[in-house]
């Protein structure tokens, strides 16, 4: 549904009295979340607060609400929801979400080791609470957990998105190729592996990821190329930049991003030929 036709069903629902419908309740606090506008969020944070009691044993609507309170940032109110309702797989994965987003992560591993049966997703953001911690406990428990998985989840793309997050959040680069080779690969995690690769300073592996890129037909974005231009000024190579920068779409060269970078990789070159000059 387009935004103008939630903001005309919401505002719909605003004129009327709601009847006693655990369908509607959850649709509207859906709706809310979607919007994510400050007077939708704070529209279903008032109906919650009327909704009648019959309603607060009801899981969809609670989840709902959960959602809700964790687009608002009010993790307290979703935390004392959880904590009085009927739990359920989907319960427990809103609340783990929630504490991520919150920046919570370690919250959101222990509530993971409540869950009896994980779906891929609770693995998912488990992977992604352990890349937000960034230490190496965080790692040698991801790194345990992926390994006691079953495989057809150890090769779910989801699953692997978020574990080649944690590889290169925590730094081991490894890992973090190995996986990456194993993925239905696109732009971002393209991206995360150069942006690894920068941190570690090796420049050329960020141009054969380049490379690679092109020949699987995958479209760079600003960012992408941010990177390459960060490693050409690097490597020094005049010669190289040049190459890089005809071939960045002129969409991309009013970009912040890429203008700061190439005024920095230009300087750089422009000082590493002064220096060479001195020598000769």
């Amino acid at each position: 549904m387009e935004n103008n036709k939630k903001t005309e069903a919401l505002e719909f629902f605003r004129q009327i009295d709601l009847p006693p419908n655990e369908y509607l309740y959850s649709t509207i606090f859906k709706l809310c979340v979607e919007l994510g506008d400050q007077q939708s969020l704070q529209f279903g944070k008032n109906l919650f607060s009327k909704m009648p009691k019959t309603f607060h044993n009801n899981k969809i609507v609670l989840c709902s609400a959960m959602n809700l309170f964790n687009k608002c940032e009010d993790i307290s109110k979703s935390e004392e929801i959880f904590s009085k309702m009927e739990k359920n797989l989907f319960s427990y994965t809103i609340m783990m979400k929630g504490y991520l987003t919150k920046g919570m992560p370690q919250k959101a591993i222990d509530l993971f080791f409540q869950i009896k049966n994980p779906n891929r997703i609770c693995y998912s953001i488990l992977f992604n609470a352990c890349a937000q911690l960034s230490t190496s406990q965080s790692l040698r428990l991801g790194k345990e957990i992926f390994s006691r998985l079953p495989k057809e989840y150890q090769e779910s793309d989801d699953i692997l998105y978020s574990l080649s997050n944690m590889f290169i959040k925590c730094n081991d680069l490894n890992n973090a190729e190995s996986i990456f080779n194993r993925l239905n690969r696109n732009v971002i995690s393209y991206g995360s592996l150069m942006k690894l690769y920068q941190t570690r300073n090796e420049p050329e592996k960020i141009l054969n990821l380049f490379e690679r890129m092109k020949k699987e037909k995958i479209q760079a974005h600003e960012m992408v190329y941010a990177l390459l231009i960060d490693a050409c000024s690097t490597i020094g190579d005049l010669s190289l930049a040049k190459s890089i920068i005809l071939q960045i779409p002129k969409s991309f060269l009013n970009s912040r991003w890429i203008q700061n970078s190439s005024i920095d990789m230009w300087v750089s070159l422009f000082l590493n030929n002064e220096k060479s000059k001195r020598f000769i």
